[in-house]
């Protein structure tokens, strides 16, 4: 019986710990050039259309990165970078869905925007980044505590 409790503080940790895990395979694949085009999947439900993607203006000088996440629920975890660079944030139990919008600057070399979201127990999450108006990275997973990743580079070595 003395087992229970150790049992229980095992099973709320393994979900940060793939969690992390997860997060730095996809950074370390941007970091070293990871940019699979041909595994991107469209997403005809949300009914963007290439007349709904905006670009930006020609005259701008930031980026309009906008984060959003959806799924069942909440989501338990939360990352976000917050400059394309190396700053993140993380937040918790959040309710879905959420969305986050930040200007990044458009003449950087390099340049990295990703949303991470994990489920908070059962169900579907989803993540979306769209930049200047066009939708550049998307994923769904389905399942106990599955993680959602979202990357991509925008800078100029893009």
């Amino acid at each position: 019986m003395t087992e229970t409790p150790n049992t229980a503080a095992k099973k709320k940790r393994w979900p940060w710990i793939v969690g992390g895990i997860v997060a730095v395979i996809a950074v370390a694949a941007i970091a070293t050039g990871g940019d699979d085009e041909d595994g991107a999947t469209p997403n005809a439900a949300d009914g963007t259309t290439e007349e709904a993607a905006a670009p930006a203006d020609e005259g701008t000088d930031v980026h309009e990165v906008v984060y959003e996440v959806t799924g069942d629920g909440t989501s338990s975890m939360i990352t976000y970078t917050t400059d394309g660079q190396s700053a993140t944030e993380q937040l918790g139990d959040v309710e879905l869905p959420w969305e986050h919008t930040l200007e990044l600057p458009v003449d950087e070399p390099l340049l990295v925007v990703q949303v991470n979201a994990q489920q908070a127990g059962s169900g579907e999450i989803s993540c979306r980044i769209t930049v200047d108006g066009e939708e550049i990275s998307q994923a769904t997973s389905n399942g106990d505590y599955v993680m959602a990743v979202c990357s991509e580079s925008i800078g100029t070595f893009g």
